[in-house]
C-alpha cells in the first residue's frame, strides 16, 4: 500500500529526512492519490508496456521541485547513474510536453497536436500527466492515447511510398507522420484516403524542388 506506506514515512520524517523536497502536503498528497488511481486503472487492462510504480510515485513526491533538487534526492536514493539519466530526461520530456498541453483546447487544436506531444515520453510520464490533469477532455484523451492505438495506426509504409517512387531517406519520416496525423485528426482514416494524401504530398515535394513539404 504505497499511499499508507508514504502517509507513515510522513509521520516519521522520513521524507524530510530523505530530502526536504520530499516531505507531503495537501497538493502532493491530491497528486499521489490520483495517481494510485491512474496506476490501478493502467494495471487492470493488462497493456505494455508496463508501469514502474517507483518511478511515478517519485515523480509525484518530486512536484515542484526544480532540477537540482531532483538529482539530490536521486543521488541519495542512490540511483545508478543511468537511472538518475533516464529520470532526469523523463522529467525534462514532461516539462515540454505540459507546456503544450497547456495550449491544447478541445474543439480548437488537432487531436494530433496532443497525441505527439505524448509521443516522447514514458508510459510512467504520461500517466502523471493524465492524474496531474484537472481538465476531464484532456484525461479522457491521454487514456484513448494508451488504450486506443488503432485511433492512430496508419495503414502505409515505406513499401507503399517506394511503390511510389518516392526517393528515400529523410522525407520518408515526414510523409508518413504527416498521414499519421491526418489520421488521428480524422482526415484520412482509410488507406485509400491516406494513399491520396501521400499523392499530394508528393506533387508538392516535387513543385517544391524537392524540398518535403511535411514538417514536424
Amino acid at each position: 500500500n504505497v499511499l499508507a506506506s508514504l502517509e507513515r514515512m510522513q509521520e516519521l520524517k522520513l521524507l524530510a529526512a530523505i530530502h526536504p523536497v520530499l516531505a507531503l502536503d495537501d497538493e502532493k498528497t491530491r497528486v499521489l492519490m490520483e495517481l494510485h488511481k491512474v496506476h490501478n486503472w493502467y494495471a487492470l487492462l493488462y497493456l505494455e508496456p508496463k508501469a514502474q510504480p517507483f518511478r511515478l510515485y517519485l515523480l509525484g513526491l518530486t512536484v515542484g521541485s526544480d532540477r537540482d533538487q531532483f538529482t539530490q534526492v536521486c543521488e541519495r536514493l542512490r540511483f545508478p547513474e543511468r537511472d538518475k539519466a533516464d529520470l532526469l530526461t523523463l522529467r525534462d520530456r514532461i516539462a515540454e510536453a505540459l507546456a503544450l498541453l497547456m495550449k491544447w483546447r478541445e474543439g480548437i487544436s488537432p487531436l494530433s497536436e496532443l497525441y505527439f506531444a505524448l509521443d516522447p515520453i514514458s508510459v510512467e510520464g504520461v500517466l502523471f500527466l493524465m492524474a496531474r490533469s484537472r481538465r476531464e477532455e484532456m484525461r479522457k484523451h491521454i487514456s484513448q492515447y494508451l488504450t486506443n492505438p488503432a485511433l492512430q495506426a496508419i495503414e502505409i509504409s515505406g513499401r507503399d511510398l517506394k511503390r511510389l517512387r518516392i526517393p528515400e531517406g529523410p522525407i520518408y519520416a515526414r510523409i508518413l507522420k504527416a498521414v499519421r496525423r491526418a489520421r488521428i485528426d480524422g482526415l484520412a482514416e482509410g488507406r485509400k484516403e491516406q494513399l491520396l494524401l501521400v499523392r499530394k504530398l508528393k506533387k508538392e515535394w516535387a513543385a517544391s524542388g524537392g524540398e518535403p513539404g511535411p514538417r514536424g
